[in-house]
């Protein structure tokens, strides 16, 4: 099972940073070709398309990847096969109601007003149905991720969005470049295109699932859906949403430059938790929970220290490389982003604790915590926006973030009896505001690219001092981490040496 799950987190590492990466480079491309104004209206349309695929999700991806592994651990996947049939026929028929609806708003000329008050006058019925388009191909595309993480085939995955993210840094540039924002709305949504193809190889006409596990299918994907929609919606950007009404597409523009850099910041280490639900799933099908403590106490701890310094580290910096990426244009956007790349580091904290709580099928809490989430986000939305901008919005965001992690660790550690290791996590915040702290006091005294780089090296030898001297992470987690990377760089090596004899001519 350790070999797998490394050679899962592997795969699943690959497809991240290939997402990660072609979502960077397409919002650079797109700040560089369309401007702030351009970027912001774009930054809007893939907000909504995401809010939208996640309402119309009803808990079928996070069903796909808790219950699969746990229906093929015992070597017969015919029962994981008729799940998942039972999940893509009723996902496909949902997937399609936004496309009409997008239609609807884009064609019909009573809705014309309401369409143009949110994408503005000109192309809006055009962009309108590229939303429409998106949300059916992303959402296709979501449900093969699911079930190819699910069925533990992290390696089609990621040699799919191999292609898929080329594909897409292909098409966003030329249609950016010749259409502008349609252009490069419909490059982006080209990308999700192969893989929602690959649903066509899923069996759509399997027997019926068993009551037994429709029952638990359908509690869990309620509670789920409901708690994934709220955390979306909390999540993602409905700041925008907020922004772009009081404000208009600039501030928009800005701000998602800085929610684009958080999530940049927290992704490397985030890759590394693709396989841990499949990991934790599988043990809770044998009711090993010691195992599932173990893993949580220690994978938070290990993440923690991953995660901190590169969040509080490149908050740090973003005077010189907010600039430097997106353009000059963007400077005003530094303190916002400042502000989301620093919580982004402090609410990641909180991803394994998340999988213990899906592998434990409690996803009623997400249900809760995301509701109180979403009055939050509205509330803030509403009261802080409107007289403090996008500086507000990014305060408001770290507040609201900070509260879930607050609720999700006490669930963990008081309903699942997971104790959560506090001493250490506070001693790793302090030891990455060291990190910061070093890198911005070189930065200030040597400014420019030479600063740049010595800044990053400044931070992380602070960090690792800092580390040492607090004794921030006990002896078993040094140890742990590092039988888990030797692996890693092990496949990575296999894997990359694979890739290319495929890409060799026969």
């Amino acid at each position: 099972m350790a070999t797998r799950f490394a050679r899962n987190t592997v795969f699943s590492t690959i497809a991240g940073l290939c997402y990660s990466i072609g979502a960077f480079l397409t919002s650079i491309i797109v700040a560089r070709v369309l401007g702030v104004d351009g970027a912001g209206v774009v930054a809007l349309a893939i907000w909504i398309v995401t809010l939208t695929v996640a309402l119309t999700d009803v808990g079928v991806f996070s069903s796909l990847t808790r219950f699969l592994p746990e229906l093929t651990h015992g070597g017969d996947r015919q029962p994981a096969v008729q799940l998942a049939s039972f999940l893509l026929r009723l996902f496909f028929l949902l997937s399609l109601l936004p496309f009409f609806f997008y239609a609807l708003l884009a064609l019909w000329p009573r809705l014309a007003p309401l369409s143009r008050s949110i994408f503005g006058q000109g192309e809006h019925s055009v962009l309108w149905i590229l939303v429409g388009l998106g949300c059916i191909t992303q959402a296709l595309a979501t449900f093969m991720q699911g079930y190819w993480r699910g069925m533990q085939q992290f390696d089609r995955s990621a040699y799919v969005l191999m292609v898929s993210v080329s594909f897409q840094l292909v098409t966003v540039t030329a249609g950016s470049i010749l259409f502008g924002i349609p252009g490069a709305l419909a490059g982006i949504f080209c990308g999700s295109i192969l893989p929602a193809l690959f649903c066509l190889t899923v069996s759509w006409r399997e027997p019926p699932i068993s009551c037994e596990l429709r029952n638990r299918v359908v509690r869990y994907a309620v509670y789920c859906w409901s708690g994934s929609l709220a955390s979306t919606f909390v999540w993602s950007r409905v700041e925008l949403a907020f922004l772009n009404h009081y404000f208009g597409s600039e501030p928009v523009g800005l701000f998602s430059v800085g929610l684009t850099l958080s999530t940049m910041a927290t992704q490397g280490p985030m890759l590394l938790t693709g396989g841990l639900l499949v990991f934790l799933s599988e043990h809770f099908g044998k009711k090993n929970f010691q195992a599932i403590q173990d893993t949580a106490a220690t994978g938070t701890r290990i993440f923690a220290f991953m995660v901190l310094p590169l969040c509080f580290g490149m908050a740090a910096i973003l005077p010189e490389l907010l600039p430097l990426i997106y353009g000059p244009s963007f400077h005003s956007a530094v303190p916002a982003a400042t502000v989301l790349v620093a919580s982004a580091g402090v609410a990641a904290c909180a991803a394994v604790a998340s999988n213990v709580v899906l592998a434990h099928e409690r996803s009623d809490l997400f249900a809760l915590s995301g509701l109180v989430g979403v009055v939050l986000a509205l509330l803030l939305g509403f009261v802080i926006i409107p007289y403090f901008g996008i500086m507000g919005a990014a305060w408001g965001r770290a507040f609201v973030q900070l509260v879930m992690v607050v609720i999700g660790f006490w669930f963990v550690e008081r309903r699942l009896n997971c104790p959560m290791p506090y001493k250490h996590l506070a001693l790793l915040v302090a030891a990455a505001a060291l990190c910061a702290g070093a890198a911005r006091a070189v930065l200030v005294v040597i400014p420019g690219m030479p600063g740049l780089f010595l800044s990053i090296t400044m931070g992380a030898l602070v960090y690792f001092a800092a580390v040492r001297l607090f004794h921030a992470l006990p002896q078993e987690d040094i140890d742990r981490l590092h039988s888990l990377i030797s692996p890693l760089f092990d496949r990575f090596r296999r894997t990359i040496q694979t890739t290319w004899r495929r890409l060799r001519p026969s």
